[in-house]
């Protein structure tokens, strides 16, 4: 690719406006998460992490578990801004980080590049995967509430049935997503978990309902942006799993 089709193939990236219509709370589309992790918001995304005080939360948990099933290769198939590709890395495992937002896996090498770190990078929806994977994997890795930007069954099936593909027959998937069922049983959420971990960035709930959970995240500056997630709760995702082909949750 020549500079400039680079620079013009790029430059419509770095958005800083996020676009949901008149009522953003009609928007429930798979696709839409695109229009969500604009260049403004990734580029903002570290401070609601807060690496240091996740890996403080998360201790040695994720890390046990691969070792303790003996999984060497890892598909870390949200990488997002590559919190758990380069600790995954720097803890030993062989991972392919894959992300279908262009913006993450910017953000992704360039955090790793300061850690000495070198990332093995595909960009593709978990949709279109099967193409764009050619091995095998132990173990695949999607968190960060992930899984939750798919809105239908139809794309959930297709995800799931993706990353069954791409495992070794003893191979694990492990997904965490925020807990739903408690959300609706308590009409609340709480920001300070083990994900938002940033003390400066405030999480609030804006909406939810059956189909929808819209969030805020409002930053330093006063910079606002949304992000939707269906909320899919516990049992309906054990029941996808299992259709999925996944014959132990």
């Amino acid at each position: 690719m020549s500079a400039i089709k680079w620079l013009l193939h790029n430059y419509g990236r770095k958005s800083h406006c996020q676009r949901f219509g008149r009522d953003p709370t009609t928007v429930r589309d798979s696709n839409h998460y695109n229009d969500e992790y604009i260049f403004a918001f990734v580029e903002r995304w570290d401070y609601l992490i807060d690496w240091t005080a996740r890996a403080k939360k998360e201790s040695q948990f994720i890390v046990t578990e691969l070792r303790k099933r003996g999984v060497v290769k890892v598909l870390d198939a949200a990488t997002g801004t590559g919190f758990d590709s380069i600790r995954l890395i720097q803890e030993g495992f062989c991972v392919t980080s894959l992300d279908g937002n262009y913006n993450m896996l910017v953000k992704a090498r360039s955090n790793a590049k300061k850690q000495n770190v070198e990332l093995s990078i595909i960009h593709s929806d978990w949709r279109q995967m099967k193409p764009n994977i050619h091995n095998q994997y132990d173990a695949v890795i999607c968190l960060g509430n992930s899984i939750s930007h798919l809105f239908t069954k139809d794309d959930l099936l297709n995800s799931l049935s993706a990353f069954y593909h791409c495992l070794k027959p003893t191979g694990i998937l492990l997904v965490d997503h925020l807990n739903y069922n408690r959300i609706f049983k308590l009409g609340a959420f709480d920001q300070h978990t083990l994900y938002y971990t940033g003390d400066n960035v405030n999480v609030a709930l804006e909406h939810f309902d059956r189909g929808l959970m819209r969030f805020s995240y409002t930053f330093p500056l006063n910079w606002i942006f949304f992000l939707h997630y269906f909320p899919i709760l516990k049992e309906e995702f054990k029941k996808l799993l299992s259709i999925s082909g996944f014959n132990k949750i």
